[in-house]
């Protein structure tokens, strides 16, 4: 009998069971600490939802036992729902129950009226990159976990993406690539919403319910609740977590490759352009070519432009055909 067809035999034998998860250990929280290797000064980005509360309150423990660790906490006001400021303060109270030092971070300024999501997240990083550089922590701990990994992987599986999108969530990055001193650190990918819900329960708080989780005008939100159908067919949030997170070692053997090309093939030139005869570009497997010519044009545009896929697909085609005339550009940037 196969995992799957045993755990489905278990769930047809005890239907009304409940599972009750386990909060998370210090230890387990201190082992995934150890592999991201942390500095001595880490900041939280608090919400006071369940997810950010349980990160608050297991980096709290860590940092307790770490010598010489600065903790900080930052609640970004949006001030996007009437309510965000009473529950920006919220999550300052947790925060001083805790004894970790805490700033409410406002997002001021006219607000746009459409794409407001993708301008939230923006503000939110810009200012919890500015209040990190201010109080000295080189690293950011954000509450996404394995739920989370599930649902990037179904929205990019959706979009379309290729191997590098479907590697999901990182667990360390920078920040921003124009922030390279501060790292973005997600300790919490491979523990479950429920098991951060007991913890947070155990530590008796109470957190902030925010409705915009149950809002199915987001993308997120839908994919959420896909997870629910897909679960009993083998595709639960462990599964897809565990599919991007080989994505990701396929991403690392590609990347490898592609720097062992470009730096066989390709030159630099002090003028701002970049050389690369087109035989061995052509003769590299396709995935290779690829990566290579996308990094041809990040370089020779000072990674200011990003093309898609489909449009790099269109003159890797082209290069491979002899079919590249004179004047194309892509991403900003002219082919010749």
């Amino acid at each position: 009998m196969s995992e799957g067809e045993m755990n489905a035999e278990n769930e047809t034998a005890h239907p009304s069971s409940p599972v009750m998860a386990s909060p998370v250990s210090a230890a387990e929280f201190a082992a995934c600490m150890a592999t991201l290797d942390p500095g001595k000064g880490v900041a939280v980005a608090l919400s006071g939802g369940s997810d950010s509360l349980a990160l608050l309150v297991l980096a709290t423990r860590w940092a307790a036992r770490r010598k010489g660790t600065s903790l900080y906490a930052f609640t970004v006001d949006h001030g996007l729902r009437p309510a965000s400021a009473r529950e920006a303060k919220i999550a300052a109270g947790f925060s001083a129950k805790l004894g970790v030092p805490h700033r409410i971070l406002k997002w001021k300024g006219k607000k746009p009226s459409s794409g407001i999501q993708a301008a939230a997240r923006d503000a939110r990083y810009a200012l919890l990159l500015a209040a990190c550089r201010e109080v000295g922590a080189a690293d950011l701990l954000v509450a996404h976990h394995l739920e989370d990994q599930a649902e990037t992987f179904l929205l990019r599986l959706a979009r379309g993406s290729g191997v590098d999108g479907l590697s999901g969530m990182a667990a360390s990055r920078p920040l921003s690539a124009e922030a390279p001193d501060v790292r973005l650190l997600r300790p919490l990918l491979d523990f479950p919403k429920g098991r951060l819900a007991a913890t947070v329960a155990k530590a008796g708080f109470t957190p902030i319910l925010d409705p915009s989780n149950e809002d199915e005008r987001f993308d997120r939100v839908k994919m959420r609740n896909a997870l629910s159908i897909l679960a009993p067919l083998g595709l639960d949030a462990g599964q897809l977590a565990r599919t991007a997170a080989r994505m990701g070692r396929a991403r690392e053997a590609l990347e490898r490759q592609t720097g062992a090309l470009l730096s066989a093939h390709a030159v630099l030139s002090p003028l701002g352009f970049v050389e690369m005869k087109v035989e061995p570009l052509v003769a590299a497997p396709p995935e290779i070519g690829l990566r290579a010519l996308a990094a041809l044009m990040s370089v020779a545009g000072a990674g200011h432009y990003a093309p898609r896929l489909a449009a790099l697909e269109a003159v890797h085609a082209a290069i491979g055909m002899r079919e590249l005339g004179r004047g194309r550009t892509l991403g900003g940037v002219k082919l010749a």
